[in-house]
């Protein structure tokens, strides 16, 4: 049971970043989807999932398939399975191990078919058509994938790729999707958070650095739209400065109680783009005018249950709060 609810949350938790991205970035989207049903089938395929689980799990990836069509169409054709249907999904998935007959959304039934040719098991027929791929971690991570891996030997002499010099290297910078700040009402405050800088043993050897911010509530799920830094353009010493500045999407008051705000940071590696590097976390008691945090290691943990320091060194993201009252 224990290894089927950490493979559940896994894909339940890729699936929601996919539908995050379904918004801004739709290739992005597409590719974690595909990737999400290779990963499902490679499961169905080598684990001991029971038939009314595999039947819930063919209907997913065939929902998700037509969701990868709409987004790979050069002709918009979102009425055919609109990207709501793909948050209809997650709920249901995330507690699939603990049902034991998993009923999928009634309202989606219609895009699925049953399909028993050739031999194959109506309840992994959807899922017959994919080449099973690598089972994911919640970051879309395959096991073994050292281009997502970050846990290098730490260097205590404080190098590594150039850490320890005071040279300044400033490079091309690519803008980002941060929002303008919101219409706050009479005594609401919204918030200004600057990313100052950010401090790693390696800040010269990673490329093409930016923080991708979102706030979630208590169980992980986002309660604004996510946002990205332009990719930072200034490293000095074991620093990275980025300087800018994100608008909180919903006013102060509005946020839900123990919200947190992610920043993590993501980089190019081995020509592969949208790692995470690090993260840190902002809790709403935490809202001080200057703000040091923790960095801890991937995979970010959106729940905050299992935090695991980045480094020893006294490397942190430097912050700075305003928060400013509607009168």
């Amino acid at each position: 049971m224990s290894a089927k609810l950490d493979r559940c949350q896994d894909w339940a938790a890729v699936m929601e970043r996919a539908y995050n991205a379904d918004t801004w970035g739709q290739l992005e989207a597409a590719d974690q989807y595909e990737k999400l049903i290779k990963s499902i089938a490679a499961s169905v395929g080598s684990e001991d999932w029971t038939e009314p689980e595999c039947v819930f799990l063919g209907k997913l990836a065939q929902c998700l398939k037509q969701r990868v069509d709409v987004l790979q169409s050069p002709v918009s054709k979102a009425e055919m399975f609109p990207k709501e249907n793909v948050h209809k999904l997650i709920p249901p998935l995330r507690n699939l191990s603990f049902e034991l007959d998993p009923k999928f959304p009634p309202e989606l039934e219609k895009y699925t078919k049953a399909d028993n040719n050739n031999g194959v098991s109506s309840a992994t027929a959807p899922l017959a058509q994919y080449k099973p791929g690598k089972m994911l971690d919640n970051e879309g991570y395959a096991p073994g994938d050292d281009s997502g891996s970050e846990d290098e030997p730490e260097d205590e002499s404080g190098g590594g790729g150039g850490g320890g010099t005071t040279n300044l290297i400033v490079a091309v910078s690519k803008p980002g999707s941060l929002l303008p700040p919101i219409e706050t009402k009479k005594g609401e405050t919204r918030l200004e958070i600057k990313i100052e800088k950010i401090g790693l043993k390696d800040a010269f050897a990673v490329k093409e650095t930016y923080f991708t911010i979102s706030v979630k509530d208590s169980t992980g799920l986002d309660v604004t739209p996510l946002q990205e830094t332009p990719t930072c353009g200034v490293r000095e010493g074991l620093y990275i400065h980025f300087n800018s500045t994100v608008h909180i999407q919903k006013a102060l008051e509005c946020l839900p109680r123990r919200f947190a705000i992610f920043f993590e940071l993501k980089h190019t590696k081995k020509n592969e783009s949208n790692r995470v590097k690090a993260w840190a976390l902002l809790e709403g008691d935490e809202l001080s005018p200057s703000v040091v945090c923790e960095l801890y290691k991937k995979p970010t943990d959106f729940k905050r249950k299992k935090l695991h320091l980045l480094t020893t060194k006294e490397l942190f993201l430097h912050l700075t709060i305003n928060r400013i009252k509607a009168s």
